[in-house]
């Protein structure tokens, strides 16, 4: 099979100028992270919260490392359950960290507040807007009314240990606007750290009790609201995710039609031309007195009609996605037409006997142009995926296609060995170098086995072709799983 010296630089190179490194685990993490995965961005966040909050309690020495530790591993649990559930545990967490925290106090042990911000964000981004707008009061409820009815005296907004400092200032602007004992003032303050600080729930003035449940009210209505705009901003970019796969499809649907049509000019009216010169010329002979020239000419006239019907078929696909539209021919005149071009039979229960029957019909054709080779199979192969067959369908036809267009008529011409086991099918073909038919020259663009090359690739399997000590050689390896 002779081929130039840019056509063989083309299926050398084959795909290779387009192959990439594959996407490194921080690209697919950014991936994953701008598209709308609100919940699971929250839950991730909490959790690295939760585990540095872990961390920092086990290594300040608490006086409870167990019970530190069980604090935490429920924190985990109950996020993952809300990650699960969120619609029911934003509000379950709502009513019931307030209670439990408050009664068991945890707060002494462990700093649980990305638990309930999870919920609060969840509530904001799932809940209806109503609800949304009375959580946090719902909330500040159950947390004031535990504490009063648990201890009778004010509370600390434990929930958040981000507000800690926020209670040193206040205390102290309060102790100071009041005259409180300095003492008194200093016992109470705490430190930045929830484990440092001494968690239970002492009285404090009723001013600061009002100033920390409204700052805590507004904090928790911040979360919310943060959690609302995410919601809006993710069906935002849905809804322009959706404009712009719209805007994609349209495109690629103008230019399947400019395909189509560009084919339908040019490919179809030239071969319809051919159907009609090779009547002509087969109405200005006598076929018994030229057997062999009315062999050639109905083979001519045979091949273009398939030609013809796989165009259509082509188009067909192009404009509706379907193939075997109007276009295509039907009944009995496409069962023969699709013998004709070496079709797989798809009613046959036999994948590789239809697969065989394609490659002896492909070879018929060659035989009948004069070009003599060999085609031998070894083995055989149980199951196969049906997409990996057609990929060595669609090989077989390229390559005696190839030999037709490259290698000289006679004996020799070729020789194709497929070999099938369970898991793979090998396909090596040689043929002598050449010079290629005067009537093929020209016709060949150096793409065929380079789009095949990357097929036969993609899908696992090996491919190389070249010219060695005047042979040219084919060698793919493709899985059949």
């Amino acid at each position: 099979m002779t081929m130039s010296k840019s056509e063989y630089t083309v299926e050398r190179t084959g795909t290779t100028e387009h192959s990439s490194a594959p996407a490194t685990l921080w690209q697919h993490f950014r991936q994953w992270w701008h598209e709308p995965h609100f919940i699971g961005k929250t839950a991730l966040v909490m959790l690295t919260l939760l585990a540095v909050g872990n961390v920092t309690a086990m290594a300040n020495g608490s006086d409870s490392a167990i019970g530190v530790q069980v604090c935490y591993l429920i924190a985990y649990a109950a996020l993952a359950i809300w990650h699960r559930w969120p619609r029911i545990m934003g509000p379950v967490l709502l009513a019931a960290m307030p209670i439990v925290c408050s009664y068991t106090l945890v707060y002494a042990l462990a700093d649980l507040w990305p638990l309930y911000v999870a919920a609060l964000l969840g509530i904001g981004y799932l809940m209806p807007r109503w609800f949304a707008a009375v959580a946090p009061i719902i909330g500040m409820g159950f947390e004031t009314g535990s504490v009063a009815l648990l201890y009778g005296g004010s509370f600390r907004p434990a929930m958040f240990g981000a507000l800690n400092p926020l209670v040193d200032v206040i205390e102290g602007v309060t102790g100071a606007m009041f005259a409180q004992d300095s003492a008194g003032a200093t016992q109470s303050s705490r430190q930045s750290s929830p484990q440092a600080a001494d968690w239970s729930l002492m009285p404090v003035s009723p001013i600061v009790a009002c100033l920390l449940a409204v700052t805590s009210t507004l904090l928790m209505y911040a979360f919310v609201a943060y959690g609302a705009y995410a919601r809006n901003r993710d069906r935002l970019r849905a809804d322009a995710r959706e404009q712009r796969l719209i805007r994609e499809r349209l495109a690629r649907t103008r230019h399947n039609q400019r395909l189509a049509g560009m084919i339908h000019d040019s490919v179809t009216n030239d071969l319809s031309q051919v159907v009609m010169l090779a009547y002509q010329a087969r109405t200005q002979f006598d076929a018994d007195a030229n057997p062999r020239l009315a062999v050639t000419m109905d083979a001519i006239d045979q091949r273009t009609h398939a030609a013809l019907a796989g165009i259509h078929e082509v188009i067909d696909l192009l404009l509706d996605g379907e193939p075997n539209g109007s276009g295509s021919p039907t009944g009995d005149e496409a069962k023969d037409m699709h013998g004709a071009v070496g079709g797989r039979d798809e009613s046959s229960s036999d994948p590789i006997a239809s697969l065989k029957r394609m490659a002896d019909a492909e070879e018929t054709k060659l035989h009948e142009l004069g070009y003599r080779g060999v085609t031998r199979w070894e083995g055989d192969a149980i199951a196969a995926d049906p997409t990996r067959l057609a990929l060595v369908e669609g090989l077989l036809k390229e390559i005696y296609a190839n030999v037709l267009r490259h290698c000289t008529s006679g004996d020799d011409a070729y020789h194709v060995f497929v070999t099938l086991d369970d898991a793979t099918v090998r396909i090596t073909e040689v043929n002598p170098v050449r010079e290629a038919p005067e009537a093929m020259r020209g016709l060949s663009s150096g793409r065929g086995l380079g789009l095949h090359r990357k097929a036969v690739e993609d899908a696992g399997g090996e491919f190389n072709a070249g010219v060695q000590d005047g042979t040219w050689t084919l060698d793919a390896m493709v899985p059949l799983r």
